[in-house]
């Protein structure tokens, strides 16, 4: 593990000095499968057909949760990973959610559902499928809304367990250091938390524009923190260090103490962070593959709202496209009752629960 931290700050330190991305990779890869394999659970038998019909079409990648790390390696679209904030900034606003930047993570995510949602089937949809799942991963990891001087914190170095910088402790210390180091295990735990309360408050209603952006709001409510010691507050403004409103290159980083205690104060906030992000891609999720078979496009960025979309669904000829629903188990003939669950429902749900069982017996086998 500790040569994971080494070889994290290693590639942080060499983009960095390349002038490449502004910042690390979120979550590291664990993080990014912990969070699609929560979503790939949280989905209807269904519209988890589609995915694993889409899935079965990619060279590289066997499972959805491992394909959401493809953008990573190697990196794609850098600028989208993430999006900067002045340090007097305390939210993003919808007017400017990239601030001077042509693209950030927030257009990428709204861009991508919308493909996605337009031709949920389409030659296209693979690449947009596993791009998705990584955009809503690195919206909920805080250092990436942050600040473009010290490079989402990877200009802020740390002393203690972690012995790497900010970024990467939010990346993948507190996660594999407080949670755990298998994907699965984690991923099972975090969602037998998830209340459905909970999962009415992040993921209930229509996801448009003004949706995302509060997701990148959430994140940047945390990296302001002032227990999180990424900034320090100053007023409005959260400056680099007590001397210094922002870092410039070639001086000297500022060093922050993440000790135990630390990593154990934050590791709530990661869990939480993960959590939401996993059932909230499950919900987008669901609308584009369980709901149908095709949508109309949104005319325009800020005018995106998912349910619209989905509700504009047209009627398709039965060769149009394949239609990855046709595999859905069909009820059968016999048994059907008027009142109370069809065969269709209960088969669905004894499929799901199937599902659940075989990731939990997975993670138990890994323990």
């Amino acid at each position: 593990m500790r040569m994971l931290m080494l070889f994290t700050a290693a590639i942080s330190t060499i983009v960095g000095f390349l002038g490449g991305p502004t910042f690390a990779f979120a979550w590291g890869d664990e993080g990014h499968e912990v969070v699609c394999q929560i979503a790939y659970m949280e989905l209807s038998p269904a519209a988890r057909q589609r995915v694993d019909g889409l899935i079965a079409e990619d060279t590289e990648f066997k499972e959805f949760p491992k394909s959401c790390t493809w953008p990573d390696h190697p990196r794609q679209r850098a600028s989208e990973h993430f999006l900067n904030v002045e340090r007097s900034a305390s939210e993003v606003t919808s007017g400017q959610p990239c601030g001077t930047a042509a693209k950030c993570v927030v257009t990428a995510i709204v861009n991508d559902t919308r493909d996605l949602a337009s031709s949920p089937d389409g030659s296209d949809a693979l690449r947009l499928l596993k791009s998705l799942g990584h955009w809503v991963g690195d919206i909920h990891q805080p250092m990436h809304v942050s600040f473009s001087d010290d490079r989402g914190g990877n200009k802020v170095s740390v002393t203690g367990p972690c012995d790497s910088n900010m970024h990467s402790v939010w990346d993948t210390c507190i996660l594999q250091e407080t949670i755990g180091e298998d994907a699965k295990t984690v991923a099972v735990d975090l969602r037998s938390e998830v209340t459905q309360q909970e999962r009415a408050d992040w993921s209930a209603g229509d996801v448009t524009f003004d949706t995302v952006v509060g997701w990148a709001n959430e994140s940047l409510d945390v990296s302001r923190t002032p227990d999180v010691g990424y900034c320090i507050r100053k007023g409005d403004v959260c400056q680099y260090d007590d001397n210094r409103v922002v870092y410039e290159d070639g001086q000297q980083t500022r060093s922050v103490m993440v000790d135990e205690a630390y990593l154990q104060r934050q590791s709530d906030r990661v869990r939480t962070r993960l959590k939401m992000a996993g059932v909230r891609l499950g919900a987008v999720l669901e609308k584009v593959f369980g709901e149908g078979d095709q949508v109309t496009a949104a005319a325009s960025l800020r005018d995106f709202s998912l349910r619209r979309v989905v509700e504009a669904r047209t009627a398709l000829t039965p060769n149009a496209i394949p239609r990855l629903r046709n595999l859905t188990l069909a009820p059968t003939a016999t048994g059907m009752q008027s009142a109370g669950p069809s065969k269709e429902d209960e088969i669905d749900a004894l499929l799901a629960r199937v599902k659940e069982l075989e990731a939990e017996l997975m993670a138990m086998k890994s323990r």
